[in-house]
């Protein structure tokens, strides 16, 4: 478990198949943008195939580099032959994404239930 001092405390949860990833913060900035890769990435094991949705239904800020840790986070995942996904998206990350084009790169879902039925 990850120590509560931790800027970036992160829940996994592995289901086999599935990969959810949840941000345990409200913000994904240049402050924790690094930590967040490194944790995201090491949960993905390059031995094994899985669908990963990327749950950001706690993230109320995000900044430009943190979403250029997405798109990295995409490429390692996709890398060792993963797909994923985002979900929980707040309206104005959503109107973010939709201003960046993001949704070009990423699929969006509204619910991780909706992202799960669409793996």
């Amino acid at each position: 478990m990850t120590p509560p001092t931790d800027p970036v405390f992160m829940h996994i949860d592995d289901r086999g198949q599935t990969l959810i990833i949840t941000p345990q913060t409200t913000e994904l900035t240049y402050k924790n943008s690094k930590q967040f890769l490194d944790k995201a990435k090491s949960a993905i094991d390059p031995d094994r195939r899985v669908f990963i949705v990327l749950n950001l239904e706690n993230i109320e800020i995000i900044d430009s580099m943190s979403l250029g840790t997405l798109v990295a986070l995409l490429k390692h995942a996709r890398k060792f032959g993963n797909d994923m996904v985002v979900a929980c998206l707040s309206d104005p990350i959503r109107e973010l994404f939709k201003l960046l084009n993001f949704h070009s790169v990423f699929r969006c879902f509204d619910t991780v239930q909706a992202a799960l039925d669409n793996a």
